[in-house]
């Protein structure tokens, strides 16, 4: 990867998703090869603990949506009414 040393943003991002994904042996490395402070790695660990909870939190409305699925597409109510069959 080639990042302009004078702009971290793209490092920090990278480990960012790293650190998410718990890859902490790469987002290591690259802590140090892109000389990243250790603020940079606790803002990246805070973000990544963010975007964790960001999805966990749709998953429980899944469960509100869940009994939606098996409920009848309103075609499928309309022909069992009329009798027509496709």
């Amino acid at each position: 990867m080639e990042l302009k040393p004078s702009d971290s943003l793209a490092a920090v991002n990278l480990a960012t998703l790293l650190i998410y994904q718990n890859n902490w042996t790469q987002a290591a490395e690259l802590a140090s090869r892109a000389g990243l402070t250790p603020e940079q790695i606790t803002d990246a660990q805070a973000r990544a603990a963010k975007i964790g909870k960001a999805q966990a939190t749709p998953l429980a409305s899944v469960e509100r949506v869940a009994p939606l699925r098996d409920a009848p597409l309103p075609e499928q109510t309309d022909r069992q009414s009329t009798g027509v069959r496709p």
